[in-house]
């Protein structure tokens, strides 16, 4: 549906509310005629006696509405809208109520609309001078022209996105209002309305598609001119420093050579100041290691001096012992295997009876003789 057919259908569903109010008659019967502006005087005449009114204030929105005043409209419309009558609840039925929520708000999107469809037709003629400064641009060949006609059509652009956002804007808010007149009665004109309002947007969206694509293009050009024109810059300074940078780097080798010679002598300096410090420092490291070298000898030698007395003791105190005769090695039984006489049993039994003092006065011995060593710091030799 074209703008045409909106106004149109418009026309059609204006039906002011009747009211007994000789103002608001005036006002009336002047929309019937035509007679808008007048239509707008009586309505405002009325609002002075009552200015809640939803009827008289959707009346005066219907007045504007049709005078192209659309933004004033939609602000009037939105107050019926959301305004309540202080006259009583008899003086407006809740019919008209439920008829004044969706007429404002019906009318309110066609406003809206219609403020879109202002920016759109303000674009029209700006998206043809766009064209013509991009054909400009391509068809131009120095860089100067070129740089001036991208100038030039980024402005343009520029300029025409802020209308498109403005015209975007004002097609939601249409689309907005439908749904909400759609939420207090569902009727073909709001919902096709609200369709008509989403394609515009659609429209808009492909508009701004079609500028994106040519500020590419041109600050693809703007940034390939930035960076040839730093490298000429670049390149001119470097011829203009070449000669000063070759007289620095003369000077900073002569530099370098001075400061290595300074350094070298200053080194030479130090070693021969250095040379007897560290010869004494030799001499004193050698003697102090001559010297450690001597204590850890005679620490050894101290060390074995004391284990050979403790082997020494550990060896007069085993030779100091009581040894049994008989267990020597070579005597006893072993000689007198071959001569062994026959003895009576009664001395065989003195015989051990012998052995048996014998041997308990060794082990009494040897308990003494243990007691003793307890409390004697020397092996006893002379026992």
């Amino acid at each position: 549906m074209s703008a045409v057919a909106l106004a149109v259908m418009m026309l059609v569903s204006w039906n002011p509310f009747r009211i007994e109010v000789p103002a608001v008659r005036r006002g009336n019967e002047a929309m019937r005629a035509g007679r808008y502006t007048q239509a707008e005087k009586e309505y405002r005449d009325a609002l002075i006696q009552h200015p809640d009114d939803p009827r008289v204030l959707y009346n005066l929105g219907l007045s504007l509405l049709a005078q192209g005043k659309y933004g004033e409209a939609e602000a009037i419309l939105n107050k019926a809208d959301q305004a309540d009558s202080k006259e009583g609840d008899d003086t407006i039925r809740e019919s008209d109520r439920h008829e004044i929520r969706y007429q404002s708000r019906f009318h309110a999107g066609i406003a809206r609309f219609h403020m879109g469809d202002k920016e759109l037709q303000q674009y029209k003629p700006m998206k043809v001078d766009i064209q013509t400064k991009f054909n400009a641009f391509e068809s131009a060949s120095d860089d100067q022209t070129k740089t001036q006609a991208a100038q030039k059509a980024l402005q343009a652009i520029s300029a025409a996105r802020k209308v498109l956002n403005r015209a975007e804007e004002n097609y939601k808010g249409a689309a907005d209002m439908f749904d909400a007149a759609i939420s207090v009665r569902s009727e073909e004109e709001a919902i096709h309305n609200r369709e008509l309002a989403q394609d515009r947007i659609e429209n808009v969206e492909d508009e701004r598609d079609w500028l994106d694509q040519l500020e590419e293009k041109l600050r693809q050009f703007q940034s390939n001119q930035q960076k040839k024109q730093q490298s000429q810059k670049k390149d001119k300074q470097n011829q203009q420093q070449k000669p000063n940078q070759q007289k620095q780097q003369q000077n900073q080798q002569k530099q370098q050579q001075k400061q290595q010679k300074q350094q070298q002598n200053q080194q030479n300096q130090q070693n021969q100041q250095q040379k007897p410090n560290q010869q004494k420092q030799q001499k004193q490291s050698n003697s102090g290691k001559q010297q450690e070298q001597k204590r850890q000898q005679s620490q050894q030698k101290q060390q074995s001096q004391q284990q050979t007395q403790k082997q020494d003791k550990r060896g007069d105190s085993k030779k100091g012992g009581w040894k049994n005769p008989k267990h020597a090695k070579g005597q006893g039984d072993a000689k007198q295997k071959g001569t062994r006489k026959k003895v009576d049993p009664a001395l065989r039994a003195v015989y051990r009876a012998l052995d048996e003092l014998k041997a308990r006065q060794r082990r009494l011995m040897r308990q003494r003789f243990m007691q003793m060593r307890r409390y004697r710091r020397k092996s006893v030799k002379d026992w």
